[in-house]
């Protein structure tokens, strides 16, 4: 078995600040910016969209995103019957798994950028000490 590691949502090139862990340990990889027809306003977390706690985050970047990996219906404000989950890679980078041997059994890791927030005065910040 092979283990690969996924480097996913925001960083210091796309999106530019770090995707939220809750105050209750929920974590949220905020997904990439990109021209895709998937906006920020069509996910939620508990009931907010990703694009108000983007703004309350100071989020400086365009309303459409990228949702790769695609694990969680709960996070869709509006819900598909036929959702599936998915993770895909294109391009180079579909090339290079199969050029390296990836196959059924072998294990992803993702990970991120992630810093804790709270909720102050119904917006989100960022803590400065935990």
């Amino acid at each position: 078995m092979k283990v690969i590691l996924s480097r996913k949502g925001f960083d210091s090139a796309n999106g530019k600040i770090s995707s939220p862990i809750f105050e209750d340990g929920t974590m949220i990889s905020f997904p990439i910016p990109s021209n895709d027809t998937d906006t920020y306003d069509s996910l939620e977390y508990c009931g907010t969209t990703y694009s108000k706690i983007l703004s309350d985050l100071r989020y400086k970047g365009g309303a459409r995103c990228h949702i790769d990996p695609d694990l969680d219906d709960a996070r869709r404000v509006r819900k598909f019957p036929e959702w599936i989950p998915a993770f895909g890679q294109i391009s180079s980078s579909a090339s290079y798994l199969k050029n390296i041997g990836i196959k059924e059994g072998d294990m992803f890791l993702f990970f991120g950028n992630f810093h804790k927030v709270k909720l102050v005065s119904g917006s989100y910040t960022y803590c400065r000490r935990t």
